[in-house]
């Protein structure tokens, strides 16, 4: 383990709620600690894994998460979490995922795969809110409540609609041009 132990601030039954050995541990370092919020980067038994962990009782974090995998919203896989910590794959480390690059950000099939996340993202949202009643720590802001930005149930009237193919297994989609 590295000099400085960044896991030493983890109460022990939280690390073992994490399937965390010490001692199986080879490596910890530090990535950041400000705010509550721990993130420190681990290589246990030839593995590596970033740990985000929160020092508040009730974090949004570990439920965003858990509300996205219930849904089917992908994320990046989390080896174990609970309800102030995530231990997740290290996508420094990972042999099947990466950080998008400079060269992605040209190809529409990025395009294609990012709106497909975000319409997942927002049918699990509305989802969540429905069986929440729409109430959220979520989404603090309601729908017709007269305060903060324009919701997107009410459209400007300048905002006129067209049909967007989303392309092959896609959805037909609605989006604005102004």
């Amino acid at each position: 383990m590295s000099t400085h132990d960044p896991l030493k601030l983890i109460p022990a039954e939280e690390l073992e709620l994490l399937k965390l050995d010490r001692a199986a541990i080879q490596e910890a370092n530090l990535l950041r600690h400000k705010a509550g919020h721990l993130v420190c980067r681990l290589h246990v038994e030839g593995e590596w894994f970033v740990l985000k962990w929160f020092e508040e009782d009730d974090p949004l974090e570990p439920r965003v998460y858990s509300i996205l995998q219930a849904n089917g919203v992908p994320t990046l896989p989390i080896r174990a979490q609970t309800h102030r910590g995530l231990l997740l794959e290290d996508l420094e480390h990972s042999q099947s995922w990466r950080a998008a690059g400079t060269a992605d950000m040209s190809k529409a099939e990025t395009g294609v795969d990012l709106a497909d996340w975000y319409q997942k993202l927002h049918r699990a949202g509305s989802m969540a809110m429905r069986r929440a009643g729409g109430r959220s720590r979520l989404s603090p802001m309601r729908a017709g409540s007269g305060s903060g930005p324009q919701s997107a149930a009410a459209p400007p009237a300048a905002m006129d609609r067209e049909p967007v193919d989303a392309g092959p297994g896609g959805s037909r989609q609605e989006t604005r041009t102004a």
